[in-house]
């Protein structure tokens, strides 16, 4: 199962993703809210629900009024942490409930609940995970005084960031619907789709050929931002990693802080997207963009030249290559 990077999506890209999961797990009947006042509602489903036959979630059958709701983590943390503020968006929704029926500020209460989350949880049983916030939320649904249990809410489920994948893994319509979902072999099938099934043998072959081309194509280096107009060199010859000052943010109670790091700018990035490529590492990378920030003719598109001609040297260094594009790849790995 590819890790989906669901959190780029920000919040209202993610309900969307939501709504288009729950039309196709749950059925056409859906109803979805757009922007403004939902009610506390993303989407709605009234009818029966034959969970065993329409995901691979344990078998069960609803028959009544679900609610669909969405919660986006934006900073997300540990996957304790990652219950726990789960656990707390719940409690607030589930009280949210309780006191617009009391008000009648809403004109039905949910028979069946459906919670989807971007966090990420651990796979422990009973003490962690998923176990953590279904036996709170099922303390508060079944506890005489508890008022939410006056909501007599049946069932519920929550979809969170692995459920959420499986999802996307049945479901190509969704995930091709939302760009920053597409996954390398997304762009490779679809290259596929295009191309005749005699030349699927020779595509790797011709993707080198282009890599190749565009190495000798963009090893130039203008100097016009720099002053010195129609004047040119050679990447390989010229260019090198400039060292920069990485700034990161982060909170420390009421106050935001401000952290710089010097590092090397080339390296940093091609590290950092090694690790971002490698979304299988216990320790994944959660921001994986950088912004390189600089005035004009400070090596901005140099570095960026740089990095693509690094790249580009990789791949074609996993195979036979011309003499003049063997001696263009190995330059970059000197800088």
């Amino acid at each position: 199962m590819p890790d989906y990077d669901i959190d780029r999506l920000g919040d209202r890209a993610f309900e969307q993703l939501v709504v288009s999961l729950a039309a196709h797990v749950l059925g056409p009947g859906v109803q979805a809210f757009g922007d403004g006042a939902d009610g506390g509602r993303e989407a709605t489903f009234d009818g029966p629900i034959n969970w065993s036959s329409t995901t691979f979630e344990p078998s069960g059958q609803w028959s009544g009024y679900t609610v669909l709701q969405a919660k986006f983590h934006r900073h997300q943390r540990s996957p304790k942490d990652n219950a726990t503020w789960l656990r707390k968006q719940i409690d607030t929704e589930l009280d949210r409930w309780v006191a617009a029926m009391g008000k009648q500020t809403r004109t039905r209460a949910p028979q069946y609940l459906v919670i989807a989350s971007n966090v990420r949880l651990s796979p422990v049983g009973v003490t962690g995970g998923i176990d953590t916030p279904t036996a709170h939320i099922n303390a508060r649904l079944t506890d005489p005084g508890d008022a939410v249990s006056e909501l007599r809410i049946r069932d519920f489920r929550i979809w969170h960031a692995d459920q959420i994948c499986t999802y996307l893994d049945s479901n190509d319509a969704v995930r091709h619907a939302f760009p920053a979902l597409l996954t390398v072999g997304d762009v490779l099938a679809r290259v596929a789709d295009h191309a005749p099934g005699p030349a699927l043998p020779d595509l790797a072959t011709k993707m080198r050929l282009h890599a190749g081309q565009c190495l000798r194509n963009e090893h130039w280096i203008r100097f016009s931002e720099s002053g010195a107009a129609g004047q040119r060199a050679k990447l390989e010859e010229v260019g090198i990693d400039l060292p920069g000052s990485l700034t990161d943010t982060g909170d420390v109670g009421n106050y935001v802080t401000v952290r710089s790091t010097p590092v090397q700018t080339v390296a940093h990035i091609i590290g950092h997207g090694d690790a971002v490529l490698r979304r299988d590492l216990p320790d994944r990378i959660q921001q994986p963009h950088w912004v390189i920030i600089g005035g004009p003719g400070q090596g901005k598109s140099t570095l960026s030249s740089l990095i693509a001609q690094i790249y580009r040297a990789a791949l074609l260094g996993r195979g036979p290559m011309t003499p003049d594009v063997s001696a263009m790849s190995r330059q970059p790995e000197k800088h």
